[in-house]
């Protein structure tokens, strides 16, 4: 393909979560390829390293005016006009726009070959987390979709109105890109929506050989979608027939002293420490210091990045069998699957894995040999297709 122009729009432009990891890798690697790449995002993370090229002004989530900018930010409109007048893209790739840049950016793009990647449900669930199995008496079949968080009183009004927005604006998108088959179906659901699914890329880090230990890692946000508590409700049962395991858990959120003071009731504080919020940098030592990530998550991940990511340094994974996850962990073979919300199960998979070093090492090397499926470098090749098939498809309307 030739070289061609990329503006890339994204609710951040500082490393929040998976979200820019992705954009990032994925920048850089069409770079590579000699194509010009461009950010637009919000300056709101005021303290860290920022990747935009174009900011435009945030607002704080907990702002009074929230409820009207994430349907129409003047700030994010006005400088992607100018970002259109001054870069001249030949394609714009949308990421996450729900909570800074809002839909209101769709309306100048008619003209403008557009992609979308889905790497979230908030298109159909403005919420995002769509229901967990835990929480089935809180679905709502007669207002978002079958699959939504429960909305109630003003907030399902303000919820469904927004819901129209995005899908009127929408009509601006000429293919969405899902990030796992899940997400697709999720999406799809009547719509006639152009969707492909490609999962996600990663970069691949250097595979390690595993260490003689029974260090376990989590890597994540600390909240309670992610199912943390069931993973530290495990552990008795793990050191009780692993007395030297040990479980690390990254990152940070708003569960992190609840999940501290379960520990304590837990009786494991020998046996868990919290790292707290870690840079990705270091985040590759945890990987090689352990011998398996776990994640417990109760909601539906679209499809996440951390999971591949330890896989290509040839660590197993024990993961919920939701959302886009058995997309990349094949049980038996790379790790193991496990109900949402089961202490026991998740327990009996570790130890039977601490048990047997040969399937452990096994399941390392299948995993590195799996992660080798998302590369960025092949997932790259497919994104360029699709700009390849739209470009052409807007320079043939144009010659019409």
């Amino acid at each position: 393909m030739k070289s061609v122009k990329i503006l890339m729009i994204n609710d951040y432009g500082s490393k929040v979560g998976g979200d820019l990891t992705y954009v990032l890798n994925l920048k850089a690697a069409l770079e590579k390829r000699n194509h010009i790449v461009k950010l637009l995002s919000s300056d709101i993370i005021l303290w860290d390293k920022h990747f935009g090229d174009y900011k435009f002004r945030s607002f704080r989530h907990d702002s009074v005016s929230r409820a009207l900018y994430y349907i129409f930010n003047p700030f994010s409109l006005l400088k992607l006009r100018e970002a259109l007048g001054d870069f001249k893209p030949d394609i714009i790739h949308i990421h996450n726009i729900y909570y800074q840049v809002s839909p209101s950016i769709l309306a100048l793009l008619k003209k403008y070959p557009t992609v979308m990647t889905t790497h979230s449900y908030e298109l159909v669930c403005p919420k995002n987390f769509m229901h967990s199995p835990l929480e089935l008496k809180n679905l709502d079949k007669t207002s978002l979709g079958d699959n939504c968080c429960n909305h109630t009183g003003v907030e399902y009004y303000y919820y469904k109105f927004r819901s129209v927005v995005y899908k009127r604006l929408c009509r601006n998108i000429d293919i969405f890109v899902s990030v796992s088959n899940y997400v697709e179906r999720v999406l799809k659901n009547g719509s006639k929506k152009t969707i492909q699914v490609i999962h996600n890329g990663i970069k691949l880090l250097e595979y390690s050989k595993m260490g003689s230990g029974e260090n376990l890692l989590y890597v994540g946000r600390l909240s309670r979608e992610k199912g943390i508590e069931y993973l530290l409700k495990a552990m008795p049962l793990i050191t009780k027939a692993m007395p030297r395991a040990h479980l690390y858990i990254a990152g940070d959120g708003d569960q992190q002293y609840k999940l501290e003071d379960l520990s304590k009731e837990l009786n494991i504080t020998k046996s868990v420490t919290f790292l707290g919020p870690v840079p990705f940098k270091e985040i590759k030592n945890h990987y090689n210091k352990a011998n398996i990530l776990i994640v417990p998550s109760l909601w539906k991940e679209p499809f996440g990045l951390v999971g591949p990511e330890a896989m290509s340094v040839g660590r197993p994974v024990v993961a919920s069998n939701v959302g886009g996850i058995p997309e990349w962990l094949d049980d038996g073979v790379n790790g193991f699957l496990v109900e949402p919300g089961n202490s026991k199960q998740i327990a009996e998979k570790v130890i039977r894995l601490f048990s047997d070093r040969k399937l452990l090492e096994k399941m390392g090397e299948n995993a590195r040999k799996k992660a080798e499926q998302f590369s960025i470098e092949k997932h790259v090749i497919k994104i360029e297709n699709i700009y390849e098939k739209l470009v052409d498809k807007y320079k043939s309307k144009r010659y019409q």
